[in-house]
């Protein structure tokens, strides 16, 4: 499709207005209902969709939804890929490791257009009209190997650690009705035992035979 400089800006304008909307409203609910790995695959999808269509659409209007369908995938897949980087690394290393992605992305936002641009060029000169479609599929072909190699990701880039079960206080254990009943005859024999020895005197030995002696009566 052939557009103006003004059709282009057009397009572009409302894609960077819509795009910047969906991020902003809708895209943290949808990777809350998705998860990260989920909203990548999806998101990887319609870049996917988008790129493969763009080539063959003649309306403007349906470029432009094509356009920020795609802005808005962008967005959803840098976001949820930074988040499962981060929830992958120990935190120790993320320093790191995120100023490796940020170097990487950094180069490839510098060359990537610029190697586009090149590539769209070589191909419309080569093939013509027939191939000014090349760097879109592979575009397309790029985010369906994203896709897949998304799908084998581990479970640990989601970051959903299962809460803590708390302790529950354990009751101090109860005597059966056994050692109950064990306890209590105890208790009532050491009483009656201390009963007995209180109403019956100790005598010492040889006294109970001088006392004998004393109580009985001389006959001679």
């Amino acid at each position: 499709m052939a557009l103006s400089e003004r059709d282009l800006g057009l397009v572009l304008a409302v894609s960077a207005v819509v795009s910047g909307g969906f991020m902003a409203a809708a895209m943290h609910r949808m990777i809350r209902r998705l998860g990260l790995r989920g909203a990548c695959v999806a998101s990887n999808a319609v870049a996917a969709t988008c790129f493969s269509v763009m080539p063959f659409v003649n309306n403007r209007a349906l470029l432009t939804c094509l356009h920020f369908s795609a802005n808005s995938a962008f967005g959803t897949l840098g976001a949820s890929y930074i988040a499962c980087i981060n929830n992958a690394v120990p935190s120790g290393r993320r320093g790191i490791v995120n100023g490796i992605c940020v170097t990487m992305e950094s180069l490839g936002k510098g060359l990537g257009p610029m190697t586009a641009a090149v590539a769209y060029a070589w191909t419309l000169e080569r093939w013509g009209w027939t191939g000014h479609g090349a760097v879109f599929f592979v575009m397309a072909a790029m985010h369906l190997t994203l896709l897949v190699g998304t799908i084998f990701l581990p479970t640990s880039v989601e970051g959903n650690v299962a809460p803590k079960e708390k302790a529950t206080p354990t009751a101090a254990p109860q005597p059966s009705s056994f050692g109950v009943l064990a306890q209590d005859e105890q208790e009532a024999d050491e009483d009656a035992s201390l009963q007995a020895s209180v109403a019956s005197p100790k005598v010492m030995p040889g006294k109970e035979d001088d006392e004998l002696e004393a109580g009985t009566p001389n006959l001679e």
